[in-house]
């Protein structure tokens, strides 16, 4: 079989030879008649850039752009070989290397490393291919060179179609989001996960971190909501600046690299129910800034007593009644504190992550959020579990039914 000094040889099709022979033999024909993709050959016609959709603006020299800025590309290329490019296989494609995955491309693209086909239907000898896609500019302040060649799909890169398209994206604002926090209380000392009761208030710690190059002057960047932009939120507050802006920077000037907590409230829908709100930072009249989406999730439930088939706690979720409560703290440890805030009973673990009530009736916490095989940290080891209820005589009780009857317990903690 040929070893890698072989098949270094020759690319594109030769490697398909399956002994030194066959593959000697594929190097003289080649050598001796040309490649057998020598009737594919094109050339670069032209390479367009516009800001517009509509291709009226064209861009003169290398653009200078912001993150998130969409441009749009027109590239024509010659058919200068004797063969005729099909719609069905021709595309353009990232080069040098080929098949990179592009920081440019967006969801109009084929993929990561493939812009879209040709308008025409066909492309015979002399005649030209016209490629239309999109480039959208990356989050980071870089100057790029993407490049570009034309390729029949596994058949071969066409020769003399490669091309460059300069771009120099500047972000002088832009941000990311490290941490978003929800607490109980507005001293925010006591974490919240997710899960809240209708019309509850949860109380918010959102750190920032400047990324971009320029200062953030005092009360410049807000926090507005995001997917669409501009919506009116479902968790907006009567604290809030107005249904789609949430809070304002505080009084200080943020450099680049520094950090910033931003502070704010949500007041949970009515209707229970999951609310994936999805929140960024904006300059007001400026930009949003594209670096700093983050998603808040909030689930309203009108019983916080219990856990049903297939529902979860996180680490700082938990569940309760009255001052008793069941939580999977942070650092991995599942526990029941009383009315006094004593510890009454604990699953003893340090990696906890995912605390679930599984379909089978099995009560059991994982040390990832994605468990496998082997990632059990605890479990009740019952088979017939339906409701596990937080009770206001503090024992944690593991019932058979969704509604709990005498001697239907399958499994609990003892506690009181």
């Amino acid at each position: 079989q040929p070893n890698s000094a072989a098949l270094n040889n020759l690319r594109g099709t030769g490697n398909s030879c399956s002994a030194y022979g066959n593959r000697n033999f594929w190097r003289l024909y080649n050598d001796w008649f040309g490649s057998t993709n020598a009737g594919y050959v094109g050339y670069v016609k032209g390479v367009y850039l516009y800001t517009d959709s509509a291709r009226t603006q064209l861009v003169s020299g290398t653009p200078e752009v912001r993150a998130g800025t969409t441009l749009y590309a027109t590239i024509r290329i010659t058919n200068t070989g004797s063969k005729t490019w099909n719609k069905s296989n021709t595309f353009v494609g990232t080069a040098s290397p080929y098949n990179q995955s592009s920081p440019f491309s967006d969801d109009s693209w084929l993929n990561s490393a493939r812009t879209t086909k040709f308008s025409e239907s066909s492309v015979p000898p002399t005649a030209i291919a016209t490629f239309k896609f999109t480039l959208k500019a990356p989050n980071e302040d870089k100057n790029y060179i993407p490049k570009f060649q034309m390729v029949l799909e596994k058949v071969a890169w066409v020769p003399e179609t490669n091309f460059n398209i300069p771009i120099n994206v500047s972000t002088p604002y832009n941000a990311i989001v490290t941490s978003a926090t929800a607490y109980l209380n507005p001293e925010r000392t006591v974490k919240r996960g997710p899960v809240t009761k209708p019309n509850e208030k949860l109380y918010w710690k959102v750190v920032v971190k400047n990324t971009g190059s320029n200062t953030w002057s005092p009360s410049l960047v807000k926090i507005g909501t995001a997917s669409p932009y501009n919506r009116a939120s479902s968790l907006s507050d009567n604290t809030w600046v107005s249904s789609n802006r949430v809070v304002l920077q505080d009084a200080a000037a943020i450099s680049p690299g520094q950090q910033t907590t931003m502070y704010y409230t949500t007041t949970s829908p009515s209707t229970t129910g999951a609310y994936n709100e999805q929140f960024a930072l904006l300059v007001e009249g400026v930009s949003w800034l594209p670096g700093s989406n983050y998603t808040t999730e909030v689930r309203v439930q009108n019983d916080l007593s219990r856990l049903k088939n297939g529902e979860k706690l996180l680490q700082n979720e938990y569940i309760n009644t009255g001052n008793r409560r069941l939580i999977l703290q942070g650092d991995g440890n599942l526990v029941i504190y009383n009315s006094s805030g004593k510890a009454t009973w604990s699953s003893a673990t340090r990696n906890g992550k995912l605390h679930i009530l599984q379909g089978d009736g099995n009560l059991v916490l994982y040390k990832s959020q994605k468990p496998r095989a082997g990632d059990a940290v605890w479990s009740s080891g019952t088979r017939s579990g339906k409701s596990l209820i937080m009770q206001g005589d503090g024992n944690l009780v593991l019932y058979s039914t969704q509604s709990p009857k005498a001697g239907n317990a399958v499994w609990n903690s003892g506690t009181r």
